[in-house]
């Protein structure tokens, strides 16, 4: 019988997070840097951005040589990785297509990362969310964010974390475009808060860059959101995702 993986989703009252893109990262960090076996269900109809999302990368590596000769490397170095398989999929199947994804393959996967739509007021997003294992949240430092994050947050945990009721183990926010020019008794103030109010947080922050948008390039140095590749380590470093990507990783104990 197989083992059950983890269930994961990037998750907000309010959508223009990032969430896809922080989806696409930590599947592609999981997969091709520390070796783990990750799917994704693309929930997020009709937009599916992670679906199209592999479909460009899959258009740009079959039209450059210099891509399929990383992609060719990477498999090698990687021991015969594949690239992880993404299904489109809608939040009211999405649970029973992540289970045909699981049961339909030899692998054995460890994560299972679910891309759901944009806010929790989409129908059906309060019946897949205690269906995970794990909720993170990426919230900005302005008073309207930390509202509706501090609302929505509180009701996952009153609704399903403190009184266990479905999988839901817990639910971590972390800062996200923090600016470098933030002062940090600012977030001291909201962190007390969120203490407060007994949620959970975590301890790496993420800068504000441009570097988030940042897909497949001509120039083959500098790959950061894709989902053949890992993001490039020095890109990693400078948006502290390979700090975020290593909370996460003792979270899941895997």
């Amino acid at each position: 019988m197989k083992k059950k993986p983890l269930f994961v989703a990037y998750s907000t009252q309010k959508g223009g997070v990032g969430k896809t893109t922080f989806t696409i990262l930590t599947a592609s960090y999981f997969q091709f840097v520390l070796g783990y076996n990750v799917g994704i269900i693309d929930c997020d109809s009709p937009q599916i951005n992670s679906c199209n999302m592999r479909l460009r990368d899959s258009e740009k590596i079959h039209s450059d040589k210099n891509l399929q000769q990383l992609l060719v490397k990477q498999f090698e170095n990687t021991n015969g990785k594949m690239v992880y398989p993404i299904m489109e999929s809608c939040v009211e199947n999405g649970i029973a297509d992540a289970e045909t994804m699981i049961n339909g393959s030899d692998i054995e996967y460890d994560i299972i990362f679910f891309d759901l739509p944009g806010t929790i007021k989409t129908a059906g997003v309060m019946n897949i969310i205690p269906e995970m294992d794990y909720i993170f949240s990426p919230i900005k430092a302005d008073r309207g964010s930390l509202e509706t994050t501090l609302a929505f947050t509180s009701m996952l945990n009153s609704m399903f974390i403190l009184p266990n009721a479905g999988k839901l183990k817990g639910m971590y926010l972390f800062w996200n475009e923090v600016k470098s020019s933030a002062k940090s008794i600012l977030y001291d103030a909201y962190n007390e808060v969120l203490d407060e109010q007994r949620i959970f947080r975590l301890n790496t922050t993420i800068p504000e860059t441009v570097k988030f948008n940042r897909e497949i390039s001509d120039n083959h140095k500098e790959i950061f959101r894709c989902t053949f590749f890992p993001a490039d380590k020095g890109l990693l470093k400078s948006t502290r995702l390979d700090l975020l990507f290593e909370e996460l990783r003792v979270i899941f104990n895997l």
